[in-house]
């Protein structure tokens, strides 16, 4: 049986005293919580979201090159480009 480290031992600690501090703000307020946790998700997500529209913009220009557009009007990048644009402001 593996003995636990003090490093191990700290994070421990630390976990406790978060699942602790979590809910005595749950009990007190929680719309203050709910909104801590929104603070926390919504950077943790944006980056995400950001690799996904530059994906596949590199697959729409990629789909350009390859194939000929014969004069078609594609909408999906600029809806793209708009989302990206709604992240630059939801990150601010």
């Amino acid at each position: 049986m593996m003995t636990a480290t003090p490093r191990a031992g700290a994070i421990k600690d630390v976990l406790l005293t978060s699942k602790k501090m979590l809910a005595i703000l749950w009990q007190e307020d929680k719309r203050t919580f709910v909104e801590s946790v929104l603070a926390v998700l919504i950077p943790g997500i944006v980056p995400f979201i950001n690799a996904y529209i530059y994906a596949q913009i590199i697959n729409f220009v990629i789909h350009i090159v390859c194939v000929t557009a014969r004069g078609s009007f594609v909408f999906a990048p600029y809806v793209l480009i708009a989302i990206r644009i709604g992240m630059l402001f939801i990150q601010i």
